[in-house]
This record gives C-alpha cells, sequence and structure tokens, in this order.
C-alpha cells in the first residue's frame, strides 16, 4: 500500500487506528432500554468463546467478558441473555456455570451452578427476573436469577433446546421453545405446563416473534415456511411459503389497520417486508447492493449475495439517535448491515471480522498527490471492502465469485481492479461504487494484478492494467473501454490486449513502473522478469532469490525494484542492468509484502512471522 510521502528518515512506527474483530458467528443481541440509555445503543454477540460489547453507532469493540479469568481453565461461553431494565447480561459456558456481570464494573456479581449439560440458548422475562434456557439434554428450565434456583423444569422435547423466547407481555408469564425434533412448544409459567405444540415445520425452527398485540405467534426455519399461530386458540392460521430457509424474522411497528407486517431474512442474501393480511412480500431489497437497488423475489440472478445469519430490530418503540429506526441484519460473513426501517434501505454497515487480509491498498486523492479517507481491503471473501480510515465504517462490492486474491487502485482514486480466484478481473468505479467491467480469459485463479501508475494516462486514454495467473501467463487490458463508459451503464466485458506465457510457474506478483513504460512480475520459480509495456517482450530478469516471490515495487524515485520472497528475504534491484544492489535480511519466515516509504528512502516489510520491519536503504539497517 501505498503511504504517504515524507522527506525525512523514519525511525519507529506506532499504529494510529486498529480494527479488531468483534464478532465470529453466533448470538447477536440489542441492549435493551434502561433508566437513561436509550435502547439499541450497544450491542452483545459472540466473538470466539468469549462475548463482546459493541458501540452500535461506531461499531467499536468497547470491551469483552471471558470466561476464562475467573476458571483455573479456559471454560468456551456458549451463550448469553441481556437483561431487561438492567446494566447485567447472564452468560452460560461449557463448564454448566450460569454468570450474571455487571457491564458497568465489568465483573461477575453472581454464579449459578447448573446441570452438567451445554447451555445453548437463553432469554430474559420482560422484568429481568427469570431467565429461561435450553440445552442439549432437551429440558427448558427457567431459573430466578436474584434468587439462583430452578423455577420451572419442561421436558417435552424429544431433541435439543436450540430457542427459548418469553411473551414481550409480563403478565402473560408464557415462553416458547424450539428444538430440532422440528416442534415449537408454549409453555405457561403460572400452570406450569405445555399449552401449545406446533408441529407443521418440516426442520427445526430458527426463530419466533410475537405480533404487536401478542396474539400470534410467527415462527419460521429452513423448511422455507413461516407459521401463524394463535395463542388464544392454540391453532394454526396461515402459512405462508417463504421460498428460502429463514435465519431471522421479525415483527415491525405498524397500525392495526396494517395487519402484521414482518420482515424475514435468509440465504438468499435479501431483506423482504411481508404483511399477514395478504401474505405477499410489500417491499424486497437487496440491501448488500452497494446502490441499493431493489431485487424482486421472482429474481433468479446468479449474482453471488452473501446469506443473512438473523435479523433483528431495536425494542424501543419510540426513534432513538441509534437504532430506533433501524433493523440490523446479519450476514454470515459476519458483518452487520444496518437498513432503515420505512424502506429497507442500508443506510450504514459495521464490519464484524476481517478474516485474513490478503491485499489492503490506500486509496489516492483525485489529484494523486496524497491519500483520501479510503482503504479497500480483500478479505479472504468474494466481496471487496470499502473502508473509510477514520471511521472504519464499510461498503461491500460483491460481484466475484471466489476469493479476492489481490487489488490495485488508480492513482486519481477513482478505479479499482481486483483479481479473484474465479479467473476473473473487475473493474470497479470508486465513486459510484460499481463494477464497469469484467475481464475474462485466463485458464486459473488469479493472483495479482497491477495498474498504470501515470497520473495522466487515465485522462489520455492509454492507462491499462495486467494480471497474473496461477495459469503462468500474463495478460494486459486497457482500462480506457471501461472507463469510457457511463456510471449507469451495464457491466462490459473485456478482452485482453495482450497476453503472454510469462513464467514457469504462478504469477504472484506485479508492478506497473513509475512511467508506465515497463511491467515487473514474480513468480513461484523464484525469477522477476522486467518487461516492455508496450510489447510485452521481456527485456531482462533478475534472479538470486532461492523460493518464489510475494510481492513487487517499483521505487517512486530511482530506477530500482524492491521484491518480497519466501526466502525471507526483500532485495532491492537494479532495472538498467538487473542486477541485485542490496539484500534485507531478518524476517523469520516469508516475507509477503514490501513498500517503498519516506519519498523512497526506506522500505517497509511484512513477514509471515507476524512482523511489520522498517528498512533504511542507504544503511542497509533495520530502524524498526
Amino acid at each position: 500500500m501505498n503511504a504517504p510521502k515524507r522527506s525525512v528518515i523514519s525511525k519507529s512506527w506506532a499504529p494510529v487506528r486498529t480494527h479488531a474483530g468483534i464478532y465470529t458467528g453466533g448470538k447477536v443481541q440489542l441492549s435493551p432500554q434502561r433508566p437513561g440509555v436509550e435502547a439499541g445503543s450497544t450491542f452483545a454477540c459472540m466473538l470466539q468463546d468469549d462475548v463482546a460489547v459493541v458501540d452500535a453507532t461506531t461499531g467499536a469493540l468497547l470491551f469483552t467478558l471471558q470466561a476464562d479469568k475467573l476458571d483455573e481453565e479456559k471454560e468456551a461461553i456458549l451463550s448469553f441473555a441481556l437483561r431487561p431494565k438492567h446494566n447485567h447480561i447472564v452468560t452460560a459456558s461449557r463448564n454448566s456455570l450460569l454468570r450474571l456481570w455487571d457491564l458497568e464494573t465489568r465483573t461477575c456479581i453472581r454464579t449459578i451452578k447448573t446441570t452438567d449439560v451445554p447451555i445453548l440458548c437463553m432469554d430474559f422475562d420482560p422484568t429481568g427476573t427469570l431467565v429461561a434456557t435450553g440445552a442439549s439434554d432437551r429440558c427448558v428450565k427457567v431459573y430466578d436469577i436474584e434468587k439462583g434456583f430452578v423455577t420451572h423444569n419442561f421436558k417435552k422435547h424429544s431433541g435439543i433446546v436450540t430457542l427459548v423466547k418469553f411473551h414481550p407481555d409480563a403478565k402473560r408469564l408464557q415462553l416458547v421453545s424450539a428444538s430440532d425434533d422440528s416442534t415449537v412448544r408454549v409453555w405457561d409459567l403460572v400452570a406450569q405446563k405445555e399449552v401449545g405444540c406446533i408441529k407443521d415445520h418440516m426442520s427445526p425452527a430458527t426463530t419466533v416473534a410475537f405480533s404487536n398485540d401478542g396474539y400470534t405467534l410467527l415462527s419460521s426455519g429452513r423448511d422455507k415456511v413461516i407459521n401463524f399461530w394463535d395463542l388464544r386458540k392454540q391453532v394454526l392460521v396461515k402459512t405462508v411459503l417463504a421460498h428460502e430457509s429463514i435465519e431471522g424474522l421479525v415483527v415491525l411497528p405498524s397500525p392495526p389497520s396494517d395487519g402484521i407486517v414482518f420482515a424475514t431474512a435468509g440465504e438468499k442474501g435479501i431483506v423482504k417486508q411481508w404483511k399477514l393480511s395478504s401474505g405477499a412480500i410489500c417491499s424486497v431489497v437487496a440491501s448488500q447492493s452497494p446502490d441499493n437497488s431493489l431485487t424482486h423475489d421472482q429474481d433468479d440472478s446468479t449474482s453471488p449475495h452473501v446469506a443473512y445469519t438473523d435479523l433483528l430490530v431495536n425494542a424501543a418503540r419510540t426513534v432513538c439517535q441509534y437504532l430506533g429506526n433501524e433493523l440490523v441484519a446479519v450476514t454470515s460473513e459476519h458483518n452487520f448491515l444496518l437498513l432503515d426501517q420505512a424502506t429497507l434501505l442500508r443506510t450504514r454497515q459495521i464490519i464484524g471480522f476481517n478474516d485474513d487480509i490478503l491485499s489492503l491498498k490506500f486509496v489516492p486523492s483525485a489529484d494523486g498527490n496524497g491519500l483520501s479517507d479510503r482503504i479497500v481491503a480483500a478479505t479472504n471473501s468474494n466481496q471487496i471492502r470499502v473502508m473509510n480510515r477514520h471511521t472504519l465504517s464499510c461498503d461491500l462490492l460483491a460481484g466475484h465469485a471466489d476469493i479476492v486474491m489481490a487489488l490495485a487502485v488508480s492513482p486519481d482514486g477513482k478505479w479499482l481492479v481486483s483479481a479473484s480466484k474465479d479467473g476473473t478481473a473487475r473493474v470497479w468505479d470508486l465513486v459510484t461504487l460499481r463494477c464497469v467491467a469484467v475481464g475474462a480469459g485466463h485458464a486459473e485463479s488469479l493472483g495479482s494484478i497491477a495498474v498504470s501508475q501515470k497520473l495522466h494516462s487515465y485522462a489520455s486514454g492509454s492507462a491499462f492494467f495486467v494480471t497474473g495467473s496461477s495459469d503462468k501467463t500474463m495478460k494486459l487490458w486497457h482500462l480506457a473501454r471501461a472507463s469510457a463508459l457511463p456510471s449507469s451503464s451495464l457491466t462490459t466485458t473485456l478482452s485482453a490486449a495482450a497476453a503472454t506465457k510469462a513464467h514457469d510457474k504462478d504469477v504472484n506478483a506485479l508492478a506497473v513502473a513509475p512511467n508506465d513504460r515497463f511491467i515487473a512480475s514474480g513468480s513461484q520459480d523464484k525469477l522477476i522478469k522486467i518487461w516492455n509495456a508496450s510489447t510485452l517482450a521481456v527485456v531482462g530478469v533478475c534472479r538470486g532469490h532461492k523460493r518464489g516471490i510475494w510481492a513487487l515495487e517499483f521505487s517512486p524515485v530511482d530506477q530500482c525494484l524492491a521484491s518480497a520472497s519466501s526466502d525471507k528475504t526483500v532485495k532491492l534491484w537494479n532495472v538498467k542492468d538487473f542486477s541485485c544492489v542490496k539484500t534485507f535480511e531478518g524476517h523469520t519466515a516469508s516475507v509477503l509484502n514490501v513498500q517503498f516509504v519516506c519519498a523512497g528512502m526506506q522500505l517497509a516489510s511484512a513477514g509471515a512471522d507476524g512482523l511489520v520491519k522498517l528498512w533504511t536503504i542507504k544503511t542497509s539497517e533495520c530502524e524498526a
């Protein structure tokens, strides 16, 4: 990535901002309203074996609760529930303990010993006095959280209990549970018995919700149907086909005249809004599309969408500053999409987990003399992340069908090109966040990509990009055809302007010289080749690395090239005679990236040893 130019030698660097993971899959719950604090200002979610508490506005990790700090051996937290009207959370860990935590002091204030079976789900009643648990022993238990004893034990399920939910009306004292026996059961805590059993699902229910008047229970699952159950008569009143596995369902605030209005999210990656009166979709949005374009349920488009794993709505009945008028859709890639409740249009996005970062680039400013406020990242996913480097808010670019391996950004910050395992390169307009062109033609996955470096080449129409592949070839593509398209145009297909067999093994690295006259390629065959950009003829070969090449970078001020290799070294090459000028040794594992910094006077290298090293070229010393 290109760092800001500096005219002095840097001796040490320190991180100014860090984006740590906040979510790795599992339960997510918005904070309930409590005195002085509006609902939805924070949320809790699973982070590996711990529970993370996150600021819902910024997506910043506030703190984590770690059960292992209290145990001699690490015990994973399996489930949790936020306590209404209190700043408390209860967690269930693998050692069969329920712990009540004070979120202000982050201390455990009460411990309850349970049976020696994993507790998989929990929910508080509206008063915050009772907590229900569902476990692998097929039992539903209710605990008095203050006094620490079991008040109810229901045993009619024949499978693992996967979901428990209290009725929102505290006066009714009813509890709903779902199991992998595909039943949904309704329990009356006053009568201490089952008062209803729904056997109309063909697979376990994934979510349940109550209508605003509290008289109808909605349930959905992976059998692609939504069932409506009259809680007064205990009868099924309607079944609606969802045409997809449903992972999240919420009832939305609406006038009584509208009937039951609810939203669903599932495997198609589309949030749908429904009305019970018609059983039809009243609005749909493919909210992961950057332009929020509408996608109808009948659309059989094969464009890759990331499935949703949950859907939440703020419990507050009044619109609050943060989430009061928003839905939160959770994706299978551990991201949070915040949608306007009325229109279902995406308002912002929170990144839950980055996974392996395969490529990371700064986006230059339009004049090419500095940096914009954005960075782009490829993170072991088929989607590209465009992030604000100050706020870390994010947009996702969807289009590739497999993992994106490499990224390159034009010097004017307008164009992004991406290389993927799906064998294609894509050109993205970073203003509109649309894919404007696709380059196909490689026989195998792409692993490297680079773009023209001369700023005026984009205005003159001579800009190009190059791609390297596991098929051992390198292809050159003219960017003018893609950049000439109006932003509203459909994606066009590019054809390579030139192609050549570049190496005897995978082409892992590419770089374009500052004057656009030369291209450098690096491969697993240990060679670096310098090519004439106009003819794709080899003008020289750099030999010296003992293992494959992972990264290349031309100097911005001198006629030299830096390379990073699996042989744990960084080398500097003279591009006139292709000789090795310097070798920088110090990494204890493969060097995966190298960049010129401080106006070309220093090199920054990143290795598989987890270290970033800063080298002064003149002295060959490692400064940091």
